[in-house]
């Protein structure tokens, strides 16, 4: 299947009553979402959206997401979806950047953001939800509604543009990955391989849809005509168990702090789950101590360890669930349709447990990011081959292993250290919720290892506890030499650690200590 647009298409067809978006009280149908997202896309072409226009998105995950979402693949326009409680200044920023024809917004977060919105810089501001005064000289505002008919646009093919996703940022600046309407349909059924999922099947949503592993998500399920089951309160663990208790879902899909929140904040053992069937871990490596944690809690729930990125569509690999325990650690092989190679820096193949970068190859691959051919160089090379940045070894049998990020890697002592193997064994005391290990300057070291950790509520977990468990299982010069207690750390919205505003908030002074202090010199190389 070439044009997104198909699957909503298909599931019409096929399963017409069956539920496509469960949200609250809102249950809307196949039949429901396809009346809608085409009443809504005619209103769009009235209103001057063509194919290959822009269309930036601020909206929470709701059945009018996906409403949108498949109106503006409908008239073959480019889909720019932002995180709504993004600040004015940084919705410039990217309207300067991918210069949109429009911006439909949900009423609550334009009411946050307009008075700050230069009109000058960003596009006229659409709204389905509610009326929205446009603030004195501010931008110019107007409601949109459904209108019957059909779009006189075609279908676009499958090598055009279909979104633009801005990256999280968990590195530094966001880039606009450019991906085509093939990218995500070759994505999509791979996934919907892998997983063996079926109209059956009720996903559990609190990734949101912005980002590239949420909206798979949305693809997935509408490919299969399955359902997504929406709930917005992560901040309250408890309320998403008792909605995915209620809706009888079958999957959940999560990166490793969503897992840590939930075993740290509830009782999973104690909300009987007879429906789900899985849940996957993507976005970030879930300590093998953690896993083995969920795994306890969930014994009869099959577990998917996957790995990706953005300008991968979403997926590049998955840990086939048969071979989680010979394979332990592994983010496993590529997933149908795309080769994942470990290779040095002149291309070769690293042998088996020689570290590389992993390299991707598929139709899942992105055209580029946004307008920047330079940076898209860096990174996609003449064959077409991502090169991830991500740093992996692989054994005699083709199983991959990260060991961390080229940029995170840390040089202390004239040692290159990887801050993933220090965190995987802090992450097996007990009372640790999360962590991050980091190279803070140092004009002895070159860099001092810094660790940032959550306790659990509740324990007393000191500094020099951790730093004895290391010395068990680490040589010295892996080992920290400072160990700070927070209460948090900076994540993105979807939930993935940000070494770069940790690194900077560290360098100001900021972080308090809270709990154990280390005691001083006690953790030196």
């Amino acid at each position: 299947m070439d044009a997104v647009w198909n699957y909503l298409e298909r599931a019409r067809r096929d399963h017409p009553a069956g539920e496509a978006v469960v949200h609250g009280e809102a249950r809307w149908s196949w039949e429901d979402l396809h009346r809608r997202a085409q009443g809504l896309a005619v209103a769009l072409e009235a209103q001057g959206v063509a194919p290959g226009q822009r269309v930036a998105l601020l909206w929470e995950n709701s059945p009018e997401y996906v409403q949108i979402y498949f109106a503006l693949h409908r008239l073959g326009a480019i889909l720019v979806g932002l995180n709504p409680v993004n600040d004015a200044a940084y919705v410039m920023r990217v309207c300067a950047d991918c210069e949109p024809a429009a911006l439909v917004g949900q009423a609550k977060f334009l009411r946050r953001i307009a008075p700050d919105l230069d009109p000058a810089r960003v596009p006229p501001l659409w709204l389905l939800d509610a009326p929205l005064d446009a603030p004195p000289g501010g931008p110019r505002m107007a409601q949109l509604r459904e209108e019957a008919g059909d779009p006189r646009a075609a279908l676009p093919a499958a090598g055009d543009d279909a979104m633009i996703l801005y990256t999280s940022g968990t590195t530094g600046r966001p880039k606009g990955v450019t991906l085509t309407q093939r990218n995500l349909t070759a994505n999509t059924e791979s996934i919907v391989e892998y997983l063996a999922l079926t109209r059956e099947d009720r996903v559990m949503v609190v990734l949101p849809f912005f980002y590239s592993y949420g909206h798979s998500l949305l693809l997935t399920h509408a490919a299969v005509a399955g359902a997504l089951v929406v709930d917005n309160r992560f901040a309250f663990p408890r309320v998403v168990l008792d909605t995915m208790e209620r809706e009888a879902v079958t999957g959940i899909s999560g990166v490793p702090s969503t897992y840590a929140i939930l075993m740290q904040k509830t009782r999973l053992d104690e909300h009987p789950l007879p429906g789900l069937r899985y849940f996957t871990i993507a976005g970030g490596g879930l300590p093998v101590a953690d896993l083995q944690r969920l795994r306890g809690l969930w014994p009869s729930v099959t577990p998917f360890v996957m790995y990706g990125q953005t300008e991968g569509t979403a997926r590049l690999s998955y840990l086939d669930p048969a071979e989680l325990d010979r394979k332990l650690g592994s983010i496993g092989r590529g997933i149908p349709g795309v080769r994942l190679e470990v290779l040095d820096e002149d291309g070769r193949a690293a042998p088996p447990g020689v570290t590389g970068e992993i390299v991707a190859s598929g139709e899942n691959i992105m055209r580029g990011y946004w307008r920047d051919p330079e940076e898209t160089r860096r990174v996609v090379d003449e064959q077409g081959r991502l090169w991830t940045g991500d740093l992996a070894r692989v054994d005699d049998e083709g199983y991959l292993y990260v060991v961390g990020r080229k940029k995170d890697m840390i040089k202390s002592g004239g040692y290159r250290i990887n801050p993933k193997e220090i965190e995987d064994h802090i992450a097996e005391l007990p009372a640790v919720v999360m962590s991050a290990v980091l190279g803070m300057p140092d004009s002895i070291h070159g860099e001092r290892i810094v660790a940032c950790i959550v306790a659990r509520a509740g324990t007393d977990l000191a500094a020099a506890d951790v730093t004895r468990h290391l010395r068990g299982c680490l040589p010295h010069w892996k080992q920290p030499h400072e160990v700070r207690f927070v209460e948090d750390l900076p994540r993105t919205s979807s939930g993935k650690i940000q070494k770069h505003i940790l690194r900077e908030s560290l360098a100001g002074g900021g972080m308090a200590t809270a709990g154990g202090q280390l005691p001083p010199g006690g953790s030196e190389a």
